[in-house]
Protein backbone atom coordinates (compact mmCIF):
# COMPACT_ATOMS: atom_id res chain seq x y z
CA UNK A 1 0.00 0.00 0.00
CA UNK A 2 2.71 2.44 1.02
CA UNK A 3 4.71 1.53 -2.08
CA UNK A 4 1.70 2.37 -4.26
CA UNK A 5 1.31 5.76 -2.54
CA UNK A 6 5.00 6.57 -3.06
CA UNK A 7 4.72 5.59 -6.72
CA UNK A 8 1.70 7.86 -7.15
CA UNK A 9 3.51 10.76 -5.50
CA UNK A 10 6.52 10.23 -7.76
CA UNK A 11 4.30 10.15 -10.84
CA UNK A 12 2.64 13.40 -9.76
CA UNK A 13 6.01 15.07 -9.26
CA UNK A 14 7.17 13.89 -12.68
CA UNK A 15 4.01 15.23 -14.31
CA UNK A 16 4.40 18.58 -12.57
CA UNK A 17 8.04 18.78 -13.68
CA UNK A 18 7.06 18.08 -17.30
CA UNK A 19 4.34 20.72 -16.99
CA UNK A 20 6.84 23.31 -15.77
CA UNK A 21 9.20 22.39 -18.61
CA UNK A 22 6.44 22.61 -21.18
CA UNK A 23 5.33 25.95 -19.79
Amino acid sequence: MLSHFIHLKEAMTLMERQRSLGH
